[in-house]
């Protein structure tokens, strides 16, 4: 019996590897932080070194003024870090993603829009008063 003959070389019939282009979609985010007012705190979620790693790829920081200071890093070192500083509060709440240290019923968490994004140790003040029913009536 004979073996039937093909025009293609066994190498040619081989799977062979190839490389395509993969292009990359670049989405800038826009982060706001602003200053924690909850008693005693002095933490900030970005040093200004994060803050400068974060606007190296092209996104935007807005940070509230003086919102480092408890941390001991000033607005001076947030600007040279590429981030804004801004003493308009009402303007951090415009920003999509929000980042917070505490974030508590009595920051005003019934102001939370729809569609944004706020990261955050949640701090469940004490059970008194209803304060759980009142998270999963908002759907937290």
């Amino acid at each position: 019996m004979k073996q039937p003959t093909s025009p293609f070389s066994t190498q040619q019939l081989l799977p062979q590897e190839e490389t395509l282009e993969v292009l990359k979609q670049k989405g800038e985010l826009f982060i706001g932080i602003p200053k924690e007012n909850q008693y005693q705190e002095k933490r900030i979620c970005l040093t200004p070194d994060a803050v400068n790693a974060i606007t190296a790829h092209g996104h935007r920081v807005l940070i509230e003024a003086g919102a480092g200071e408890g941390a001991h890093y000033s607005d001076v070192d947030y600007t040279n870090a590429g981030a804004e500083v801004t003493k308009d509060e009402k303007r951090i709440e415009l920003e999509s993603v929000s980042l917070w240290i505490s974030f508590g019923l009595s920051q005003g968490i019934f102001k939370l829009k729809y569609k944004e994004v706020d990261i955050a140790i949640l701090q469940v003040e004490p059970f008194a008063n209803g304060f759980t029913g009142e998270y999963a009536m908002i759907n937290i």
